[in-house]
């Protein structure tokens, strides 16, 4: 320009939305965190389209997180759009762990929270705002950890209360774990196997992290009486 000043110009393959996404915000992460320009006062920022879909905004917001990068979703109706920039801090956003899983619950579960990135779920636990279904998902999440480690310390009959008092539980994972019958044939609790086979017969379709049966997961444990009684508390 008259001056001086250089613009840097990149092209852009555009094969589809995924890959521009991926591409565009890891040029842009580059760029912004070398910038000598960009102060606390002056911020660069990406501000897409408002017409974008929620899983269209959902994927945004994933890619955001890879490159480090701030995505908040503002405005609210048909206005809603997505901001992307470097966080405050110029460092990786701070995100707990237990703000890291419920986002992953949030992902699992589907519904209207969804879309929220990890920053905002963070947003929401810092402020104590967490919408009610995000707070129901974070004592379940809570639940099936005490859960999960009952069943891992043999204690079947504490197992068995918590199960008989939140039966939903039999569909949760807790972060790192199993399934809770997965849980219970992997460690032997036969009660915990016949009570979740009872009240949740379609539970036995459930599959291990890393994606086997009920019946290979049995298969490991090398003692025959063993597999032929906790098939029978499957009733396989």
């Amino acid at each position: 320009s008259e001056q001086g000043t250089h613009v840097e110009k990149r092209q852009l393959s555009l094969p589809d939305e995924d890959d521009f996404a991926d591409e565009l915000l890891e040029w842009f992460s580059t760029q912004i965190r070398t910038s000598s320009e960009q102060t606390s006062e002056k911020r660069y920022s990406i501000s897409l389209d408002a017409s974008l879909s929620k899983q269209r905004r959902k994927m945004w917001h994933n890619f955001s997180a890879q490159h480090q990068l701030q995505s908040i979703s503002q405005g609210s109706g048909d206005d809603r759009h997505l901001v992307v920039s470097l966080p405050y801090d110029v460092a990786a956003p701070r995100v707990s762990a237990r703000a890291r899983a419920l986002w992953k619950l949030a992902q699992e579960a589907g519904g209207r929270h969804w879309e929220l990135s990890q920053n905002e779920v963070q947003q929401h636990m810092d402020e104590g705002t967490l919408p009610p279904e995000l707070s129901q998902l974070a004592l379940e999440r809570d639940q099936a950890e005490e859960l999960s480690k009952l069943m891992k310390n043999g204690n079947s009959p504490a197992a068995l209360v918590l199960l008989s008092q939140q039966p939903d539980l039999i569909w949760v994972r807790a972060p790192g774990s199993d399934y809770p019958l997965v849980t219970a044939c992997q460690q032997c609790l036969y009660e915990v196997v016949e009570f979740i086979v009872l009240e949740a017969p379609s539970a036995k379709q459930q599959r291990s992290r890393r994606y086997e049966s009920l019946e290979a997961c049995i298969r490991r444990h090398r003692n025959a009486a063993t597999r032929i009684r906790l098939q029978s508390a499957l009733q396989l």
